[in-house]
């Protein structure tokens, strides 16, 4: 039997193997992968948001069961808070304010130090997916399946501040020059909205929907976008 010899140099064909500690990069490149250490069993079976306060402590958001759970900086888990609506889809801290997104039967509310949580915002929306602030305490929330997004202002009352053709939006972050920048389901556009709340949209993507995980928030937010009219 010959020997054989065969040449792989791009990801998709090194992805027809089997990878035991390495990582593929997007240039086909092969680097070690990270190591990853289970540090907390929700027993939930989803988790669909998370966010990091200035502690460093670690909020999780799950479902189907509406649980909000804590782990801190040192690795100490706990069940923080316990939702009526199965899903918690989004989690804020602005400025020591934290706030909560549920689904179905979408409702933002505000949780204290102590877990306990007290209704914010009912805007009788179905889903509310995402959750920003801008620099005056007001929360920006966004909603589906009518594809709304609302502003609250730190009492709690809200308006629309954009009522979009798409049925979702499904992330809300802020670009450099304090524009909103909006995601969407189906269409998987990416809204410019200014403070006055007019939109542009600034990239169509083939895809049905642009979601931002909340670990990549930072990296959102080194976009800048040109101005266009």
């Amino acid at each position: 039997t010959e020997p054989a010899r065969w040449i792989i140099s791009e990801q998709r064909e090194f992805q027809l193997g089997e990878l035991d500690g390495v990582s593929i990069t997007s240039d086909g490149k092969l680097i070690l992968a990270p190591v990853f250490e289970s540090l907390f069993e929700t027993e939930e079976a989803f988790i669909y948001s998370a966010v990091v306060d200035d502690a460093g402590t670690l909020y999780l958001g799950s479902g189907n069961n509406g649980k909000i759970f804590q782990i801190s900086s040192q690795g100490r888990a706990v069940e923080w808070a316990d939702l009526e609506e199965p899903a918690v889809y989004a989690l804020i801290d602005s400025g020591g304010r934290f706030y909560a997104a549920t689904g179905p039967n979408g409702k933002v509310y505000r949780i204290n130090s102590r877990g306990e949580a007290q209704l914010f915002f009912d805007p009788q929306e179905k889903y509310i997916w995402t959750l920003a602030a801008d620099r005056q305490s007001n929360l920006l929330v966004g909603t589906g399946p009518r594809g709304i997004i609302y502003k609250v202002d730190p009492q709690g009352q809200g308006d629309v501040f954009y009522d979009s053709n798409e049925a979702h939006i499904t992330s809300l972050e802020w670009d450099l020059d304090g524009n909103l920048l909006a995601g969407t389901s189906p269409g998987g556009l990416l809204f410019r909205i200014s403070s006055g709340g007019a939109p542009f949209v600034v990239y169509d993507s083939a895809l049905q929907e642009i979601k931002v995980p909340a670990e990549n928030c930072v990296a959102l937010n080194s976009l800048k976008f040109p101005t266009t009219h």
